[in-house]
């Protein structure tokens, strides 16, 4: 099984540094006027950290996985982090994941891989899973680093993963 929390540090630590390289025109600048700036893009992964920092307290404490669903264009507006200086985002962002990596180092193995089939991971889950088939909060924690990682190789062009596929034990 993966170490979700040595994984979150390690992806956080190495691309923090790359993030604090990236000059402030750069993370400003847009490639269509439609499509996020790199702080903008950084700015929705510290909403997705919200939101999973949420999920990942309460989870552990119900029998289902049906969580709120968020509009992501319209927080990512509402927060102006176009507005924000690069390297306050950046702290927000690795001071949010750090704190997910401790929480998520403290939830059992056992309730990490406990199935279920009540679950929204076709609505909220970047790589959907099918509605009533079974998965995990270790298939969510997967999926919310695999959806950092796709978001931080939009930001950082030589970003190397470190996740591979998700495997059920």
């Amino acid at each position: 099984m993966i170490n979700y929390s040595y994984t979150l540090k390690n992806i956080v630590s190495r691309t923090a540094k790359s993030l604090n390289l990236i000059s402030e025109a750069e993370f400003s600048s847009k490639s269509f006027p439609k499509k996020w700036s790199k702080k903008e893009i950084l700015g929705h992964l510290i909403d997705s950290a919200v939101n999973n920092l949420r999920r990942f307290t309460i989870a552990p404490l119900r029998d289902t996985y049906v969580f709120d669903k968020y509009d992501q264009d319209k927080w990512v507006v509402f927060n102006e982090y176009d507005k924000r200086q690069a390297k306050d985002l950046i702290s927000l962002w690795s001071g949010l994941n750090f704190h997910i990596a401790e929480l998520v180092s403290r939830i059992p193995e056992e309730t990490l891989e406990k199935k279920v089939t009540d679950h929204n991971f076709d609505e909220i889950c970047m790589l959907v899973v099918e509605k009533g088939s079974k998965s995990s909060l270790s298939y969510l924690i997967w999926d919310y680093l695999y959806h950092m990682e796709h978001h931080l190789s939009q930001i950082i062009s030589t970003y190397e993963y470190e996740l591979t596929n998700f495997e059920e034990e």
